[in-house]
Parts: C-alpha cells; sequence; structure tokens
C-alpha cells in the first residue's frame, strides 16, 4: 500500500473519528484556516455532512485550485473556497461558525491575536477553535493556551497525538512511504465564552 492509499484510510477513519470526539458533527459550519492541499477539508466534508458546510481557506490559490479540482471528481459540494483578506479579516459574518481549525499554522503567524480574534468573532457562542500547534515547544504551547481565556476562549479537551504533521515528514527528507513515520501532535479544543453583549 502507497502512502497516498494510507493517508486516505486515516483520513477515513482515525481523522473522521478524532474530529468526531473533539465535537465537530453533521450540519457544522467549519473554517479549515491555512487549509493547505486539503488533508483535513476532505475528512471534515465527511464529517459535518451534506448540510454542512467546509471553508476551505488559504492564500494559495494553487492549493485551493487542488482541493476545487479533487472536490470536482469526487462530487463533494459542502466545500467552499476563500481567500482571508489582506487585512487579515476572515470574511464572514459575526457568530456564522461552528468550528475554526487551525493546524500546523499557529506558530507561523504574524498578527496572532488578530487571527484568534477573528476566529472568535465568527465562532457561534460555545464554537471550537481547534488548534494543532506544531513547530511550538511544550513551553509555547503552554504560553498560548495560558493567554486563550483573555481571548476569549477556554481549553475544552486535548486529543492526544490526534493530529498529523504531512509537511515535516517532506522536510527531513525520509524516503520511508509509510505513515506511521509522520510525526503526531496534540490538538488542542478550546470553546469560544459567550458574547454577553448578544443573544447569538
Amino acid at each position: 500500500m502507497g502512502i497516498e492509499e494510507e493517508i486516505r484510510r486515516w483520513q477515513d477513519g482515525e481523522c473522521m473519528e478524532t474530529m468526531r470526539q473533539g465535537g465537530f458533527k453533521a450540519g457544522d459550519r467549519v473554517v479549515d484556516f491555512g487549509c493547505g492541499i486539503g488533508n483535513y477539508t476532505f475528512p471534515l466534508s465527511r464529517v459535518v455532512q451534506e448540510k454542512g458546510e467546509v471553508y476551505a481557506m488559504d492564500v494559495d490559490g494553487y492549493v485551493l485550485e487542488r482541493i476545487r479540482e479533487r472536490a470536482k471528481r469526487a462530487h463533494i459540494r459542502n466545500i467552499r473556497l476563500m481567500k482571508p483578506e489582506r487585512d487579515g479579516g476572515l470574511g464572514l459574518e459575526d457568530g456564522c461558525v461552528d468550528v475554526v481549525l487551525i493546524y500546523d499554522l499557529i506558530h507561523s503567524l504574524a498578527r496572532r491575536d488578530e487571527v484568534l480574534a477573528e476566529c472568535r468573532r465568527i465562532l457561534k457562542n460555545g464554537g471550537i477553535l481547534s488548534i494543532l500547534p506544531f513547530h511550538m515547544s511544550g513551553r509555547q504551547i503552554h504560553r498560548l493556551m495560558d493567554g486563550m481565556e483573555g481571548l476569549g476562549f477556554k481549553l475544552d479537551n486535548i486529543q492526544r497525538a490526534g493530529g498529523l504533521h504531512f509537511e515535516m515528514h517532506r522536510y527531513l527528507g525520509s524516503s520511508s512511504e509509510h505513515l506511521k513515520d509522520y510525526e503526531r501532535g496534540d490538538i488542542y479544543n478550546l470553546k469560544k465564552s459567550e458574547d454577553r453583549d448578544t443573544d447569538r
């Protein structure tokens, strides 16, 4: 079995189960922020099913086109392609989504607090901000989580080794073609605290 087939099996099995355990469900509207080629976008589209929507968001038009082509071939109709706005805005209405994913990206966000504020703005009360923080030390992750309450989020659960680091395998130059050799990381699921000035 080749690595592409191993990834597909992981997406169809363990990945989808991890998302469900994290609180993602049918009918959810989800933003996959920094979606890349869609390693999490496509499992999400199956978790939220036909009544849900996945906003695949990336600054790179090339990867979005790859997602468009793959979704068309697979007859997937619940994926919407988006680029973030130039000022850092996410281009969605207040309180309109149930989940925002930031996987393997939080470490490199230049205006992290602004992005997180935008995530909070578009999330419904009780919505989930799901973070997979590769490239960060344990101390850095601890500081990040400590600061989340001040940004309007509260840690709900941690899914140990729930995420895969697809890019690191390539960076290491490994010749292995097995998913077992990919780095795993913990997923931190945080809930948006209620807005005090709105009934959303």
